[in-house]
C-alpha cells in the first residue's frame, strides 16, 4: 500500500474522531444548578447566634437579654427572607430536658408569618424536632445545643438544610 494512501487514512480517521468528539459536547444536557442559598443563610444565621452567645457570655448578660438579642436577630432575618421558616433551639442538657430552652419557630402559614415553639422531645442521647407529624428531625443531645432549621419555599420547592 501507498505510504501517502495510509497517511491520508490515517488523517481522515482522527479528523472524524475529532469531529464526533466535538459534536458530543454540544448535544450534552445541562442540569439546573442547585440552589445553595439556602446552606448560606443557615451558615450566616449560625455565625451570628454563636457571636451573641459568645457576647452574652463575655459580657455577662442575662438569659432574658441574650434571647431579646436573639430575637431581634431572628426577626431581621424574618423580614429579609420572607420565603423562608427558621427553627433555632438553644440551652444547654438540663434546659432542653426541663422544657427551658430558647426555643422559636418562625413559620408560614400561606404567606402569613407564625412564630411559636417547636416540638421538642429527648431521649438520652438525641433530641428530635417535630414541626409537623410528618417533618421530624433529629440532633445530637450535647452539653451545650444549638439546633437549626432552615427550610426555603421558592417556587413550588422546599429546600431544608439542617446544622446537624
Amino acid at each position: 500500500m501507498n505510504k501517502r494512501g495510509q497517511f491520508y487514512l490515517i488523517a481522515a480517521v482522527v479528523i472524524a474522531g475529532l469531529i464526533v468528539g466535538i459534536g458530543m459536547n454540544y448535544t450534552s444536557i445541562n442540569s439546573s444548578s442547585n440552589d445553595d442559598s439556602t446552606d448560606k443563610l443557615l451558615s450566616q444565621i449560625q455565625s451570628e447566634i454563636a457571636q451573641i452567645i459568645d457576647n452574652s457570655v463575655f459580657n455577662g448578660l442575662s438569659n432574658s437579654e441574650r434571647n431579646s438579642n436573639l430575637d431581634l436577630l431572628l426577626n431581621a432575618y424574618s423580614q429579609n427572607n420572607p420565603d423562608t421558616e427558621f427553627v433555632v433551639i438553644f440551652g444547654d442538657s438540663n434546659e432542653i430536658m426541663a422544657g427551658t430552652e430558647y426555643n422559636k419557630y418562625y413559620s408560614l402559614i400561606g404567606y402569613q408569618r407564625i412564630i411559636k415553639s417547636a416540638e421538642l422531645s429527648y431521649t438520652s442521647d438525641k433530641s428530635t424536632v417535630s414541626l409537623s407529624e410528618d417533618e421530624k428531625y433529629e440532633f445530637p443531645l450535647k452539653q451545650q445545643n444549638l439546633y437549626l432549621i432552615v427550610k426555603t419555599i421558592r417556587e413550588g420547592e422546599t429546600n431544608v438544610k439542617t446544622n446537624n
